[in-house]
């Protein structure tokens, strides 16, 4: 769902280039040349399954499951002053991960609180190497405010801080 997201697609070109054609529509051959994809799974029937479990219905899977678009329900906002506060509202840092954590391992955890939107791992401009920490998006508002909130928050025993 990453790659549809509002989050991404305000930044990615390929991407929005690519939902120009086929009606939107994206095989999921060409999703698996991703990297971000290939780190969560190569397998693209547990990809459909996951999508199809995905609470947001933001995605739409080809009845032949050999493709995907965003949903025509769920057009890409306008970039607003409005949009962007509320997008703020609902954005998070979070520090402290373990250098070795993965996407995956994340995501979990940030489940949660809420329905995730976004996470963007934080790295090393030339080594790549993750700084241990985040930007989650939620789907709502309240989700953010619910992990910011907390009397405290721990991963793997180790408290993040939040802001």
């Amino acid at each position: 769902q990453y790659y549809f997201s509002d989050i991404n697609l305000n930044r990615d070109k390929f991407m929005k280039e690519l939902m120009t054609k086929d009606d939107g529509w994206i095989t999921f051959e060409m999703l698996l040349t991703f990297k971000r994809l290939q780190s969560l799974s190569e397998d693209k029937a547990a990809i459909v399954a996951a999508l199809r479990k995905s609470e947001t219905n933001l995605l739409v899977i080809s009845d032949d499951e050999t493709k995907v678009r965003r949903s025509p329900d769920k057009p890409l906002p306008e970039i607003t002053e409005e949009y962007t506060k509320e997008l703020n509202e609902r954005t998070l840092h979070l520090k402290g991960f373990p250098l070795e954590t993965k996407l995956d391992e994340i995501m979990t955890f940030c489940r949660q609180y809420g329905i995730v939107e976004s996470v963007e791992m934080r790295r090393h401009m030339k080594s790549k190497i993750f700084k241990g920490c985040i930007f989650v998006v939620f789907a709502a508002k309240e989700s953010a405010e619910k992990l910011l909130t907390a009397d405290e928050v721990k991963y793997n025993g180790k408290d993040l801080l939040r802001e």
